[in-house]
């Protein structure tokens, strides 16, 4: 006999939903990561746009059923890299690993509160923590641009808090990977010269 999937092991959407009700409230109130946290993006969103929030739980419930197996079909508001990809929804959010985990707290709190037993509960957060490195991707970077003079294109660091070194341990960024030739591109001057971009 094969092993029920998770989802049917979490009691199917039902069960789900309320998990995830419960989660989304605790998450407005936690003081880390919600109203009032340090992340000017988050104390925003769960300040100004909780007439979201129901849409939202209704989203994590589709992902959660979608990624424990359930019947249900998750489609991203924003896709990521993978049908079930987070990066592109959090991006602007500039969540830090420290922020990340004490979501995946709450997340733990909320599964002991509605009693679901050890070995869900490890399934649940080990689904949640694959996501960490796409969920945090934005406080690194902020978009792509153009460097002066260097000749190839590297991500901006977030407000100038991490320096290039900084930024290529934690991301493994190889700029020659990237490499473009901004500076071999030429382009006519007003006075029909040929010259090299400034980029």
């Amino acid at each position: 006999m094969t092993q029920a999937s998770l989802y049917e092991r979490l009691g199917g959407a039902f069960a789900v939903a309320a998990v995830v009700n419960h989660f989304s409230d605790a998450l407005v109130q936690n003081p880390i990561v919600g109203q009032q946290s340090d992340n000017p993006a988050l104390r925003d969103w769960h300040t100004n746009n909780l007439g979201r929030l129901p849409g939202l739980k209704f989203m994590r419930t589709l992902w959660v059923c979608n990624v424990a197996g359930g019947p249900f079909e998750y489609t991203a508001t924003k896709p990521g890299s993978t049908p079930v990809g987070l990066e592109a929804a959090h991006r602007d959010l500039k969540i830090s690993p420290a922020q990340f985990d004490e979501v995946a707290a709450e997340l733990g709190r909320t599964l002991a509160a509605f009693k679901v037993p050890e070995a869900e509960t490890g399934e649940v957060l080990a689904a949640f923590a694959a996501h960490k490195g796409e969920v945090t991707e934005g406080l690194y970077y902020r978009d792509r641009e153009p460097t002066r003079g260097c000749g190839f294109l590297r991500p901006r660091p977030l407000l100038g808090l991490l320096d290039d070194r900084q930024v290529a341990q934690r991301v493994d960024y190889k700029p020659t990977e990237l490499s473009i030739s901004w500076a071999s591109r030429s382009r006519r001057s007003a006075t029909g010269r040929s010259s090299t971009w400034a980029a």
